[in-house]
């Protein structure tokens, strides 16, 4: 696979780096919608950033979108990295710090009419241009799921091998032609570069348990050999390739998650007992060091087999500090920045994350958590009952739209400017906007609706609180949306009232009708 990429040697000056990086600057984003005329029912487009922490913690904007199909964007970044635009489907630009970009596209759901349509101009329409075209033959050539599905079903682990390596090659031959016909910058070279080889990692990091699943193959009945994932293990990387966030994001997180879990199951069940041979300096470090955070409980030894299997599997610097850096940001999201991050977890963390940038990130985005987290805001309260009732009594002859959401669910966060939407939209209607957070911890609950800006009324349920609600009201998985009328009935609830959703709009318009 290795000699695919010669092409894109990495040689990079660290002033090149660095003079494009920790330096926080505005990025301006206009474009314009060139068919949005024929479209019905879309009043919004969203965007959608990486927090660089880990995967499920992206950041989303909306604008409105006006008559003649224009719309803004404004957001700060400290790092050149591509961003996701939605509307109808996905597709990215890239944007670097202080950047204004405007662009024109035809909307469409295939996204090889988008690439095909789209025009750059301001900043960065090099780059834009080129990962574009790139990012277009990319999508018009990349196999469906269903074949993918069948070949990891059918091959053996070479053959599979071989045919992410046909794949690979045909991006490889294009993306030369692409930059020889071109003047590309460095960042362009290795962002498609990345965008080549991420596609082969995640591609091998899916097989194994894909393979199992798909053969109907018992755990422990089949194993591929350990070799079959050294392209993931000795990938080589360097501080550029997080520019892209299909690295940062999807490839460490299926690395964590796939590779270093699948081998470490391969290793115990083989042994036949949980346990690691004998420890080396680092792992004694890891296991003193979490017995004192966790004392020695079924929660330590949890955090002491996941930390262990990182440093057991990985062995670019990189990619094992961006691993345990998702580890700590998973548990955090789960259990609280103060409840979790204590002197002797970030003993763990600093003694192995030592890049500045991946630190730095880290730290930007949690700091604010802990800072903010005894706020105590008026409209933000923990909420008495695990009924609506009292909710319903306090704003009797008013509709009330209620969200039950969690800090660590990713579609509800996604939701939450299509919801600031909303309560602007109707603000001076008789109807009342309604958060119930569930499932989380009470700090995260409060640092989430302060940094994501969620206006409206916040109540907080503790764990069994939780637990009775879902019983009482049969919420089988968040989001999960209550419309009640001006006489106190659910008229409508369930995961499809989604506040980004015209059909939400259409029955709040009709409940506010009613008298």
């Amino acid at each position: 696979m290795k000699h695919y990429f010669l092409l894109f040697t990495y040689i990079f000056l660290s002033t090149l780096l660095y003079g494009q990086i920790n330096q926080s600057k505005p990025v301006i984003i206009c474009g314009k919608i060139l068919n949005y005329s024929e479209l019905k029912n879309r009043e919004t487009i969203g965007l959608t950033y990486s927090s660089n922490v880990h995967m499920l913690n992206s950041i989303s904007e909306v604008s409105d979108i006006d008559n003649q199909g224009y719309f803004k964007f404004s957001f700060v970044r400290n790092m050149p990295q591509d961003v996701l635009i939605d509307f109808l489907t996905t597709f990215n630009i890239f944007v670097s710090p202080g950047d204004s970009i405007y662009f024109e596209f035809l909307a469409s759901k295939n996204r090889v009419d988008i690439y095909d349509s789209i025009k750059f101009y301001g900043n960065g329409v090099c780059n834009n241009t080129i990962i574009s075209n790139f990012n277009k033959f990319y999508f018009k050539n990349i196999p469906s799921f269903d074949l993918i599905k069948r070949q990891q079903t059918n091959l053996s682990p070479q053959q599979y091998t071989l045919f992410l390596d046909s794949i690979s090659k045909s991006f490889v031959q294009y993306s030369e032609k692409l930059l020889t016909d071109n003047s590309v910058s460095d960042t362009a070279i290795t962002w498609i570069n990345t965008a080549i080889k991420m596609h082969y990692m995640s591609g091998l990091a899916d097989y194994p348990e894909n393979h199992r699943k798909y053969n109907y193959l018992k755990k422990g009945e089949w194993f591929v050999d350990d070799d079959f994932f050294n392209p993931l293990i000795n990938c080589d990387v360097n501080e550029m390739m997080l520019f892209n966030t299909d690295f940062t994001g999807i490839f460490v997180n299926r690395y964590h998650h796939k590779c270093i879990t699948y081998l470490n199951q391969k290793h115990l069940f083989q042994k036949g007992k949980g346990e690691f041979k004998k420890e080396g300096k680092s792992e004694v470090f890891i296991t003193n060091s979490l017995a004192i955070s966790f004392g020695f409980n079924s929660e330590y030894k949890q955090a002491e087999k996941e930390i262990k299997s990182i440093l057991k599997f990985t062995r670019e610097n990189i990619i094992r500090q961006l691993i345990i850096r998702e580890y700590y940001s998973e548990n955090i999201d789960h259990n609280g920045f103060d409840t979790y991050f204590n002197e002797n977890r970030r003993e763990v963390f600093d003694k192995y994350v030592t890049n500045s940038l991946i630190n730095q990130q880290f730290f930007d985005y949690y700091t604010p958590v802990k800072n903010n987290s005894i706020n105590e805001l008026a409209n933000q309260r923990e909420l008495e009952s695990s009924s609506l009732t009292d909710i319903i009594n306090k704003h009797k002859g008013k509709a009330i739209y209620i969200d039950c959401w969690g800090t660590w669910c990713a579609p509800c966060l996604s939701e939450m400017p299509y919801s600031n939407l909303l309560i602007e939209k109707y603000k001076s209607e008789d109807i009342v906007f309604v958060f119930i957070c569930m499932d989380s911890p009470e700090d995260q609950w409060k640092a989430t609706i302060d940094k994501r800006n969620l206006k409206g009324e916040h109540y907080w349920l503790n764990i069994d609180k939780s637990n009775k609600i879902r019983a009482d009201y049969n919420i089988s998985g968040i989001p999960y949306y209550f419309l009640i009328d001006k006489t106190g009935q659910i008229c409508n609830k369930g995961n499809n009232l989604k506040p980004s959703q015209s059909e939400t709009t259409g029955q709040i318009e009709k409940l506010l009708s009613i008298d």
